[in-house]
């Protein structure tokens, strides 16, 4: 099969428009996490985080470093555990029954650790806040 230069150019194209579709996949699904956090549906909310994690999780950086800081920063699925405890600990809060503050603020806070932790793999990743010689996400 053989390419000339308007092949190439159509590449470039294609490589392009995928990355503003993914662009504003990411940002729709960034709008659903604020939506939901500041509706104070706990299960919106942690469905739009776990929505979040599988639309970018295969841009995040493994651990080149294997030590371990004071404030080593725990994995997904550790945090996710951790609230998954804490909903079925306090599962009418969770669902917005309960008004008990205590119980709302646990769930709340481990929800916003979550957020708070794709934030950080989102950026760290370079998915935003970078410029480069490249437009978009990638």
């Amino acid at each position: 099969m053989q390419f000339n230069s308007s092949d190439q150019s159509n590449d470039g194209k294609l490589a392009y428009d995928l990355r503003q579709i993914y662009a504003k996949l990411v940002g729709e699904h960034l709008v659903d996490v604020a939506i939901a956090r500041k509706a104070k549906n706990y299960p919106e909310y942690f469905e739009a985080l776990e929505d979040l994690y599988i639309c970018t999780k295969h841009n995040y950086k493994a651990d080149k470093k294997k030590k371990k800081s004071k404030k080593e920063i725990k994995t997904y699925n550790t945090l996710k555990n951790k609230f998954i405890d804490i909903a079925n600990t306090y599962p009418d809060a969770y669902l917005g029954i309960s008004s008990d503050s205590k119980e709302l603020s646990e769930i709340k806070n481990a929800l916003n650790k979550i957020e708070l932790f794709l934030w950080y793999k989102i950026k760290e990743a370079k998915m935003i806040g970078v410029k480069d010689s490249k437009e978009g996400l990638l």
